[in-house]
């Protein structure tokens, strides 16, 4: 097996096993390219049924992102955004390009709560949100699902306004400069005009004004944990269709598995998406109970590059993890961390 860099078996705040699908799925993948599909999906999906209003262009346009996102994996995975925001912010974009319309849906409906609480982050989303005046929740929502048809000086304020709102779920860091992210704000929602991309262009060549729009671009793909919508039909066989040029040699586990039964390499769905066996589980340790702390909670993440479409950049310098968001009650986080045992030793 060809060594492939990984980031993580498994889940937790500050690793990007997404990043490790992507790497995996420029290797020809099948198993690895079948999962990204599975765990993005519905997250693509969902925000083009948002943005146009109709569930049969929504599938074909998550088709084509996907196969997009195939065929590019080798870059997307080497660019400085985090894996799921890169493939997201290109969704985003080809979803805004289709001209939106239809209604403009709610992102705190009542009947949409059961389908809340899955992901530590969506709660955070849906806790901002619920916090905002009724006018500024509805002005980040219709933003949130590509409209924003504002000039002037009430397209300026209501940039601030998104900007605000994207800082708190990923802190910007860098300087406080109301102009660069603003512009930030909007270029990572894919509502910047071109005038304004070009001004972003300048204002961003610097290294710590550059980190402020790859975190706008990563706050941009939270939105989308509440916009989720799984598509009516499987979209694997469309997706996957003529994808690699022959199968490729299945990543071994790391230990044989305890049974006789083989095990599945990947698993998951759009919330919490698993990478590696059991096994490998197994060697790491079991996850953290909610509310334990974090190992890899003060471990920088990754960058992102100026646009989708520029050179890879290097991670920024800084650490961004300012916050420090909680699970719900009783519910169970991933961690990288080995979680100790009663009698102090760490479980493997």
């Amino acid at each position: 097996m060809p060594a492939i860099p990984e980031d993580t078996v498994d889940l937790g705040e500050r690793l990007d096993p997404v990043r490790t699908l992507l790497r995996r799925t420029a290797s020809a993948d099948q198993r690895a390219a079948a999962a990204l599909v599975d765990v993005l999906g519905p997250r693509i999906h969902g925000l083009a049924v948002h943005v146009t209003g109709s569930s049969a262009r929504a599938e074909k346009l998550t088709v084509l992102v996907l196969r997009s996102c195939l065929r590019d994996a080798a870059d997307l995975a080497a660019s400085g955004l985090p894996g799921e925001a890169a493939v997201l912010d290109r969704a985003r974009r080809a979803a805004v390009a289709t001209d939106p319309s239809g209604d403009v849906r709610s992102l705190v409906a009542p009947d949409l709560v059961n389908d809340r609480t899955r992901d530590r982050r969506e709660v955070d989303v849906l806790r901002m949100l619920l916090e905002l005046p009724a006018a500024q929740r509805a002005l980040v929502e219709s933003a949130a699902q590509g409209r924003f048809s504002y000039t002037g000086l009430i397209r300026q304020q209501n940039a601030v306004l998104l900007s605000q709102v994207l800082d708190h779920l990923v802190p910007f860091g860098g300087p406080e400069d109301v102009e660069t992210r603003a512009l930030a704000a909007l270029d990572a929602l894919a509502l910047a005009d071109v005038g304004e991309r070009l001004r972003l262009r300048e204002l961003t060549r610097l290294p710590e004004t550059a980190g402020i729009h790859r975190h706008a671009i990563e706050a941009a793909a939270r939105l989308t944990l509440l916009t989720a919508v799984p598509p009516s039909r499987d979209l694997r066989a469309s997706v996957l269709e003529g994808y690699g040029a022959g199968p490729a040699a299945a990543p071994a586990p790391l230990r044989p598995p305890a049974s006789g039964d083989a095990e599945t390499a990947y698993r998951g769905d759009y919330a919490t998406p698993v990478l590696g066996t059991d096994s490998q589980r197994r060697m790491v340790g079991p996850p953290a109970v909610a509310g334990g702390f974090h190992s890899s909670a003060a471990a920088p993440s990754a960058g992102s590059p100026m646009t989708p479409s520029s050179e890879a950049s290097p991670p920024p310098s800084a650490p961004d993890d300012a916050r420090s968001p909680h699970s719900p009650s009783g519910r169970r986080t991933r961690s990288c961390a080995p979680a100790a045992s009663a009698d102090g030793r760490s479980g493997v």
